[in-house]
């Protein structure tokens, strides 16, 4: 199901926002998720966790010897993965944006957020990252 993000205003009419809602759920079969404009909406919070924790879990995998491609493979159709796999769709994303998002999460999550602990590059990646 394709998720869409519903982002009322400061001002918008909650009759609007319910209509808009049961049209996107109903009439085109959409999962909707009411978010706030924020760092901290959906997909930085879910998608970028994701990512960010793929990427430091990778780490061992890199550890003991795996390419990013092995990895790739493990992650993409086993775990219902883009076909890209992890690094392909990092690649996609781009890894300068990823460490923006990153960054902007550690500023911004509360200092207990479990995100903190995962919104960083492993070395590795922050070694390609570094060389561009």
């Amino acid at each position: 199901m394709k998720l869409v993000e519903l982002i009322p205003g400061a001002q918008t009419d909650g009759d609007a926002t319910d209509t808009l809602a049961d049209f996107l759920g109903g009439e085109l079969g959409k999962g909707v998720v009411f978010a706030k404009d924020t760092v901290k909406f959906y997909r930085n919070r879910i998608g970028c966790f994701w990512l960010l924790n793929g990427l430091n879990e990778a780490q061992t995998a890199f550890d003991a010897g795996c390419s990013m491609e092995e990895i790739d493979a493990a992650l993409s159709k086993p775990l219902g993965v883009p076909p890209t796999g992890l690094f392909g769709l990092l690649d996609l994303i781009g890894l300068d944006v990823m460490a923006l998002v990153a960054e902007d999460l550690r500023q911004n999550l509360p200092e207990n957020d479990i995100g903190l602990a995962h919104a960083k590059f492993p070395k590795v990646v922050q070694e390609m990252l570094e060389r561009g």
